[in-house]
């Protein structure tokens, strides 16, 4: 079910846009469970690879990139309580 409600999400929020785009395409994986670009410190995985993964993004997608983060999704956030879904991305 939650596999289900993530395709959703991703369906109407995020894959419309993104998939449009026509800038190439790079793919970052991560192996944390939350990914956020407001990196709190000091929370469960957050930290230097979160900084480290948002900070490269931003350089690739400044030479016209499109980029994708997958992490490990299904967490909930430790401070707003929502499910994470595995994935961010920078089109900009």
């Amino acid at each position: 079910m939650l596999k289900g409600a993530l395709d959703k999400l991703g369906k109407e929020l995020f894959h419309k846009e993104f998939a449009e785009s026509k800038r190439k395409h790079v793919l970052m994986i991560t192996n944390h469970g939350i990914h956020q670009w407001d990196v709190i410190p000091g929370l469960r995985d957050t930290g230097g690879q979160n900084v480290f993964v948002n900070q490269f993004s931003q350089a690739v997608s400044e030479f016209g990139f499109k980029v994708t983060i997958l992490n490990r999704g299904g967490y909930k956030h430790p401070v707003t309580g929502k499910i994470q879904a595995g994935y961010s991305y920078l089109n900009k």
